[in-house]
């Protein structure tokens, strides 16, 4: 049995050159206890450190022949503090070795966790804890370089990002070398070129895709079909799945070949991950319900302005040809003053979007009964049965409350085609009471439904999940 107090100790070897177990050697400071793993970089083993007594993981790069490489990246890492980032404690240089001592962590790697089948909800929350360990690691000035499950460990009930790269190697030609793993590196990378934060990216957005899915992004049975079916921009669709719309849409923006058409940074990436109807309901509240109720005065205004020009009378093509145009204007000019938010989340966007093509279906139903000659009471059914359509599409990110709308547009355009004749003065119900529903969900919100917090969906991730 190892004493990791014994007086004397016999020294190590560079330890690129251990061939058997290492137990009580000593390098630096450090007594080595076993080799945890070994990579293209380097080694990590357990270690004990008797100066402060305590277990830490003890890397040490072995391909840095002059002792310098990545030292300064190495010290920015021991300088940042996150809790899904591995601890680091101290950099050094010992025989032309750079080395970090790190918190030593007991657990599964997310590989393992992920076979557990976790569930949807608790894959996204895990993987958006660890985009916001890379986005920290980003803003210290330090790229992974190799981020897939396997370099995540979980301890504490939460993941941790382990096993940065450190390193750029170069040949002696000054050619970059190609670092990662295959299915996870960045097509530039593959070209041989520099490992930066949007190739992170890459490969955090591989690592979900593949979580979530259980297949490549990229089809092919190697990794060179892979790399070739990257190149020509393959991406696979998604099987059919749980997962939400907006957080598919954010890994396959993630997963462009392009850099620039990724997203602008990890943090991004991750605000988007987060954004959902659960934890979107209260944000922006304020200014939903400002521009809903412009929306809804202005709907009031060019009602009361129609209703005395018409003066009692069925308006004829051209003048509901004016309204026609005036409304998407409107809405229009609304929208674009609220431009900022409208891109802000999900809610906001699919908001604006029922506001804007409601505006736009009941122009091109005028349009319509203006080409054909045909009175616009013909036309009041199919509008309102297309907004109820449209209505069905916004509910699973807006709220149930969609649905609602939905079946009294429905209802309402079932009428109208049934007496065309008091099909304006239904429309215009209709519209009052639609009206009132977005009062009570949009202008006045009833705060319930989650905050925005380090959980998603309330989902748990500790490995016994």
């Amino acid at each position: 049995m190892l004493d990791p107090h014994a007086p004397t100790l016999s020294t190590a070897p560079p330890p690129h050159v251990f061939d058997s177990d290492p137990a009580g050697l000593r390098f630096a400071r450090f007594v080595l206890l076993a080799e945890q793993g070994r990579g293209a970089m380097g080694v990590v083993y357990s270690a004990y450190d008797p100066e402060l007594d305590r277990t830490v993981a003890l890397k040490v790069l072995t391909d840095c022949p002059d002792g310098q490489c990545a030292f300064d990246e190495a010290r920015a890492l021991a300088r940042l503090d996150h809790p899904n980032v591995v601890g680091v404690h101290e950099v050094g240089r010992t025989a032309g070795h750079t080395w970090m001592a790190m918190t030593f962590l007991d657990g599964p790697t997310l590989a393992e966790w992920q076979a557990g089948d976790p569930g949807t909800a608790a894959i996204i929350e895990a993987y958006t804890r660890l985009g916001d360990g890379l986005a920290a690691a980003h803003a210290a000035g330090v790229v992974h370089r190799d981020f897939k499950p396997d370099n995540v460990v979980f301890a504490d009930d939460r993941p941790r990002i382990i096993d940065f790269g450190l390193a750029s190697w170069r040949r002696s030609d000054g050619d970059m070398g190609i670092f990662g793993t295959p299915g996870f590196i960045a097509p530039e990378v593959l070209q041989r070129g520099p490992a930066t934060p949007a190739a992170d990216q890459f490969a955090f957005c591989a690592a979900l895709y593949r979580a979530l899915f259980d297949q490549t992004p990229y089809p092919g049975t190697s990794p060179l079909s892979q790399a070739v079916a990257m190149n020509l921009g393959r991406l696979r669709t998604p099987p059919r799945h749980d997962a939400p719309r907006w957080v598919v849409a954010a890994i396959m923006r993630g997963l462009s070949v392009d850099p620039a058409d990724r997203w602008p940074s990890m943090a991004a990436l991750v605000a988007e991950l987060r954004r959902s109807p659960e934890t979107d309901r209260t944000l922006f509240a304020a200014e939903r319900s400002r521009l809903t109720r412009r929306t809804i005065g202005a709907l009031v205004a060019l009602l009361v302005v129609a209703g005395i020009l018409a003066d009692g009378r069925t308006p004829t093509p051209g003048e509901a040809m004016a309204w026609g145009l005036a409304w998407p204007a409107l809405v229009a000019g609304l929208l674009w003053s609220a431009r900022r938010w409208v891109r802000a989340s999900p809610v906001n966007r699919a908001l604006a979007l029922v506001l804007g093509t409601s505006a736009a279906l009941g122009l091109a139903f005028r349009v319509v009964a203006w080409l054909l000659e045909m009175p616009v009471l013909h036309v009041l059914p199919f509008e309102l049965a297309a907004g109820a359509g449209l209505a069905v599409m916004a509910a699973p990110t807006l709220g149930r409350w969609m649905g609602t709308v939905a079946g009294i547009e429905l209802f309402a355009a079932v009428l109208a085609a049934r007496w065309p004749e008091h099909a304006a003065g239904i429309l215009y119900v209709t519209l009052a009471v639609v009206v009132a529903v977005m009062w009570r969900h949009v202008v006045r919100p009833t705060g319930r439904g989650a905050t925005q917090d380090w959980t998603y969906g309330g989902a748990q991730i500790s490995p016994s999940t």
